[in-house]
């Protein structure tokens, strides 16, 4: 499964698209954002189908980055049904992205 690229206008859509979105939210200067987009995208690998994983870079969406509060990159906000479940900032934190998703996946399924 591939990252997507989320700007201000795609944003919303995204979110609503799946009934579980992921969007790790980044600056391209800052040095750890390598090691945060290796983390998504293994867990990108490991989760087919039912769920939208993005990145969205901070200073080319400002709209998007000051009305989820970003203060700090990276970030991972997890969404079900177009609304935010998680916020997660630093890249320890989010070291079981992979394991969070599978986790949203479980809580979505069982709603159904």
């Amino acid at each position: 499964m591939s990252v997507d690229q989320i700007n201000d206008a795609t944003y919303r859509a995204f979110i609503s698209e799946r009934p579980i979105a992921v969007i790790h939210f980044s600056a391209a200067w800052n040095a750890i954002e390598e090691h945060m987009r290796a983390i998504i995208r293994l867990a990108a690998d490991e989760i087919e189908g039912a769920v939208n994983i993005g990145e969205l870079d901070v200073d080319e969406n400002p709209r998007t980055a000051t009305a989820m509060k970003i203060l700090t990159v990276p970030t991972v906000i997890y969404y079900r049904d177009g609304q935010v479940i998680e916020k997660v900032p630093g890249l320890a934190a989010n070291k079981n992205a992979a394991e969070r998703i599978k986790l949203l996946l479980s809580k979505s399924d069982s709603r159904t």
